[in-house]
């Protein structure tokens, strides 16, 4: 699925994207955007920790890239990539694991890390979350501040207004089920958080 053809100059406005080649084809919408193409802070992760962001497609489609940009490596380490269902927009916590993409490294100079190949089939207007699980402490991009939230042109009418949450999670398989008690904003839902990348089929 190509990106608009209206954001092939910069990736501003509602659908944002990173840029890893010369043309849409190459391009990559983020998930938990805030209507911004400017990666304009790093985040340093917590170790051990499970992070979700949340997003929505407006047709069914097929999700086949999922990715970070590493800013700040940090030796031998990686990061668990995966997708997970929520309770919905009234509550929109991360519930069940619908995909382990496996890991990437998050190592110095790692850069723009994806898995790609996946075939996890999304139905429109509901919303999931797609997570990574942190080894050590890396630096990852971020957006702006969360004043707004927007995936493929939602609105802010997401519950809480947070674009990432996360909580404590061992190093390893994602679990089948999020952890239960309830996860904390990044920033308090008011900062810049880490982004993650999809691109769809």
């Amino acid at each position: 699925m190509r990106v608009p053809s209206a954001q092939a100059n910069g990736g501003t406005g509602m659908y944002p994207w990173i840029d890893r080649g010369a043309s849409p084809t190459s391009s990559w919408y983020r998930t938990s955007s805030v209507g911004t193409g400017a990666n304009i802070a790093t985040y340093t992760c917590v170790a051990d920790t499970i992070y979700a962001s949340y997003f929505s497609v407006p047709v069914i489609c097929t999700l086949t890239e999922l990715g970070v940009h590493v800013v700040n490596g940090v030796a031998l380490s990686s990061a668990r990539l995966g997708v997970y269902r929520t309770g919905g927009w009234g509550s929109p916590y991360p519930t069940t694991l619908l995909l382990d993409a496996g890991t990437v490294p998050t190592t110095v100079g790692a850069g723009p890390q994806f898995v790609t190949g996946l075939t996890l089939r999304l139905q429109q207007d509901v919303l999931y979350a797609s997570v990574f699980l942190t080894q050590s402490t890396p630096g990852f991009s971020c957006g702006s501040s969360l004043t707004t939230w927007n995936t493929w042109g939602s609105d802010n009418t997401l519950a809480m207004g947070r674009s990432c949450v996360y909580h404590a999670q061992a190093w390893g398989a994602l679990p089948t089920t999020f952890p239960s008690a309830a996860p904390t904003a990044v920033n308090a839902g008011t900062g810049p958080s880490p982004t993650m990348y999809t691109r769809y089929g």
